[in-house]
């Protein structure tokens, strides 16, 4: 992977782990467990960015403001980043020779890992 120190800003643009104390605050955007793989996008002094490649939001009325009838209610898909505050993570998993990430893993202990992005 790299050589010298350890540093995330080496691994931007890379899928890592990420072990969480906790998902308060971030299952709207698509983080439902304390371990799940994740994109680094971004790393500054609050926190580490984390893209969302399938963020969905559902609207519920017209450009004028006029309530939609839910058989006309869509599912909207955006490419998104967001943070999560170092105070959140507990640790990050740095994979040195890993292409492919499935939807949904576990661990060898059994404990399960989560992907961003998907529904």
């Amino acid at each position: 992977m790299t050589e010298g120190p350890m540093s995330l800003d080496k691994v931007i643009g890379q899928t890592v782990l990420f072990s969480l104390a906790g998902t308060q605050g971030l299952e709207s955007f698509g983080v439902t467990g304390k371990l799940f793989h994740g994109a680094v996008m971004g790393v500054d002094a609050i926190g580490v960015w984390v893209e969302n490649p399938e963020f969905k939001t559902i609207p519920t009325s017209d450009p004028y403001g006029r309530t939609l009838p839910l058989e006309e209610r869509a599912k909207r898909k955006f490419q998104t980043t967001f943070l999560i505050r170092w105070d959140v993570i507990l640790s990050i998993l740095v994979y040195t020779n890993r292409e492919e990430f499935d939807r949904s893993e576990e661990l060898g202990t059994g404990e399960k890992i989560d992907k961003i992005g998907f529904e």
